[in-house]
């Protein structure tokens, strides 16, 4: 029987070695990442914090403080942050200011737009009274601002939004006014054809009063003053009126 002698084997490799140096380079470096992580986070706070500083002062402001312009600057009189604020808190500051002053000068047109709709004359009472509010609004002779420009530009359309609807209105009555003077009118004019005809009035002068009141009544109908079947009522009695005096 062959026995086979273990043969022992060193197996070289060479080994590593951890420097002191290397651990504390990671170390390092981790220590660096968590102090810039704890400051963005500080700073993202005081930033959210600056934000909520700005926009409660200008919310806290009286509504005639941010419509009102200074005629130096062109822009609101409180549109300047407090003193102290501040990259941060005075952009928010101002931003509200802007989203204020819209809301204040719509709203403003619109009560005084209510009102001058209850007092004019006419709709063109209403357009000069509009459009003269408007430029008091911004008298000043500064360089042009967003917010003069929101002023003349919102006024503009606004009042001529309003007066249109005000012109259509005033129209749309009249023209009411106008239907109602017609018929009565044509009402009229048939009794005094039937006075005629019972009188025993000239003939012709009866004829030329009946060819009147078709033309009235063809008016009517062409303003939509009368519906074709009372257009069509209204031509049989017609008709009656040439029988009775034939």
């Amino acid at each position: 029987m062959v026995v086979k002698r273990l043969q022992k084997e060193t197996f070289v490799q060479p080994i590593g070695v951890v420097r002191a140096n290397a651990g504390a380079g990671l170390v390092g470096n981790a220590v660096s990442n968590f102090a810039d992580q704890m400051a963005e986070s500080v700073f993202r706070k005081a930033a959210i914090k600056a934000q909520e500083v700005g926009e409660e002062a200008a919310a806290s402001l009286s509504s005639e403080s941010i419509a009102t312009l200074d005629p130096v600057t062109n822009r609101p009189i409180k549109y300047t942050a407090p003193s102290g604020y501040g990259e941060v808190a005075a952009s928010a500051y101002q931003n509200m200011i802007k989203s204020r002053f819209e809301d204040s000068v719509k709203s403003e047109l619109a009560k005084k737009g209510a009102e001058f709709a209850a007092s004019a004359s006419s709709a063109a009472d209403y357009k000069n009274k509009m459009s003269s509010y408007v430029e008091s609004m911004y008298d000043a002779d500064g360089d042009a601002t967003p917010y003069s420009r929101y002023i003349t530009e919102y006024g503009k359309e606004y009042v001529g939004s309003t007066y249109s609807t005000l012109a259509k209105r005033e129209a749309d009555a009249l023209r009411k006014k106008l239907i109602r003077s017609q018929k009565l009118s044509l009402f009229n004019m048939q009794s005094d054809i039937k006075n005629l005809i019972s009188s025993g009035e000239d003939p012709i002068r009866i004829q030329s009063l009946i060819t009147s009141l078709h033309t009235k009544a063809k008016d009517l109908l062409d303003v939509e003053g009368i519906t074709f079947s009372e257009y069509t009522r209204q031509v049989e009695s017609f008709r009656g009126f040439k029988l009775s005096v034939c």
